[in-house]
This record gives C-alpha cells, structure tokens and sequence, in this order.
C-alpha cells in the first residue's frame, strides 16, 4: 500500500508539474507574440520614416553624395529587421521545444497511471487471493469438527 501512495504522490506530483510547464509555455508564447509584434512595428515605423526622409531630402535637392549616404541606411535597417525576424524565431523554436517537453511529461504522467492502475487491480487480485485462501482454510479446518458431530 506505501507504494502505491508513494506513485499517488508521485503522479500529482507530476500532473502539477505539467501545468506549471503549460502555462510557462503559454506565457513565453504571449511575451514572444508580443515582442515579435513590437520589433516588427518599430520596423516598419523605421522604415516609413527612412521612406519619408529619404523622399523630402531628394524632393529638397540633396547633393548626389548625400543622397548616397541616405540610401546606404536602408540596408542596416534591413539587416536590424532580419536579425529581429531571426531572434523570434529562435524564441519560438524554445515554445516549441519546451512544448516537446510537456507532451514528453503528459506521456509519462499517463504510464504511471496505467502503472497505478495496474498495481490497484494487481493489489486487489491479492487481496481477493488471500481472502478466498483464508476462507478456505477456515472451510477445511472447520470439516474435521462437522464430522464429528
């Protein structure tokens, strides 16, 4: 019997574990939404107001040589915004593993329960045996005194 409250114990145990990762898991992914939303605003914020800039300093009359140095920030703005895209995706990449993780721990939080289950029946199956033996043995002891009568 201490075993099977020791696996009880040990399958809330991990049950508890399981939501906690659930809702790890799901505040990771709003906060990684979240901050993929953000970067991808300030993004195209920077880069509306690059366009704008860019199309008053040539309406302006910039010189050739400023112009140049206007048009060589769009890549650096281009290269903030890949590395941004890159950075979520790694952030999503450890949702997703940390969802692996809990699937792992719901898969093993089932095979104790089919394991406790199995220890329940098996205690039972025991317990119905020792039973049905003690009551035989009260039968045969019993046999020897209804003779005699």
């Amino acid at each position: 019997m201490a075993v099977f409250d020791f696996r009880l114990a040990q399958v809330l145990r991990l049950q508890q574990a399981i939501e906690d990762m659930e809702k790890r898991e799901l505040q990771l992914r709003l906060g990684t939404v979240a901050r993929t939303e953000l970067a991808l605003a300030q993004a195209q914020a920077q880069r509306t107001r690059f366009v704008r800039r860019l199309q008053q300093a040539e309406a302006t009359g910039l010189s050739a040589a400023e112009l140049v140095t206007w048009r060589r920030w769009h890549p650096a703005l281009v290269e903030l915004e890949s590395q941004r895209q890159q950075d979520t995706a790694v952030a999503l990449e450890a949702a997703d593993e940390q969802r692996q993780q809990v699937q792992l721990a719901r898969l093993e939080r089932r095979t104790l329960e089919q394991l406790q289950e199995r220890q329940r029946e098996k205690f039972a199956e025991t317990e119905e045996q020792q039973e049905q033996t003690m009551f035989d043995e009260l039968a045969v002891q019993s046999w020897p005194h209804e003779e005699r009568l």
